[in-house]
């Protein structure tokens, strides 16, 4: 049991979950490039876009699967809310500083990502590095460098917290994956849902995970 225990937790290492997030992300993304024409129209008619494949959505179908409110919720007000939660529970195993990192590392980069497209050259200015994937994936590498660590064994109210906050952690991880393949797929470009990839595999590469 615990050799399958081990191997599991080998599995799923926060590297391991980055590289299954960004899959999602980029392939969401590739799908945003099929159907730009429509995406683009945002439900007005255009002739342009008659040509487009069965798989792209009508614009109510768009807003449907991705209503503002869930972005308004988990990306606008930035990952403070699942910092404030994730904090015990890393106090708890002892990794407070990884949040501090990754607090330094988001405080760092973010400004960039919202206001590159203005240091552009012309023509370009419409390029803009998913801000909002950035967010998400700002409040995921705690979860992923967390997440992966075996629970603390024992019956104490310290543990079962712990173990309770691991669950709760995971499950926002999945909105938030969800969130991720949304905005990829309706919003953005494939190359600015890609940006956004890399400056979150930043920490996860300076930590070694």
């Amino acid at each position: 049991m615990r050799a399958y225990e081990a191997a599991q937790e080998g599995a799923w290492t926060p590297r391991a979950r980055f590289r299954l997030w960004a899959a999602l992300v980029l392939a969401c993304g590739a799908w945003h490039t099929v159907c730009a024409c429509s995406l683009r129209a945002r439900g007005a008619a255009d002739t342009r876009c008659a040509r487009e494949p069965a798989v792209c959505l009508r614009w109510h179908s768009v807003t449907a699967l991705s209503p503002r409110w869930l972005s308004d919720s988990m990306g606008v007000s930035g990952p403070l809310v699942s910092w404030v939660l994730l904090a015990p529970m890393l106090a708890a195993t002892g990794r407070a500083a990884l949040l501090l990192d990754v607090v330094l590392w988001y405080l760092a980069l973010i400004m960039a990502v919202r206001y590159v497209h203005l240091a552009l050259p012309a023509g370009w200015h419409a390029w803009d590095p998913s801000g909002h994937i950035f967010v998400y994936g700002a409040q995921l590498v705690p979860i992923w460098l967390t997440a992966h660590l075996a629970p603390a064994r024992g019956p104490s109210p310290r543990c079962t917290l712990r173990v309770a906050g691991v669950h709760v952690a995971c499950g926002y991880a999945l909105v938030l994956a969800y969130a991720s393949g949304a905005t990829a797929a309706f919003f953005h470009t494939l190359s600015e849902s890609a940006a956004a990839l890399v400056l979150v595999a930043l920490p996860l590469h300076a930590h070694g995970r």
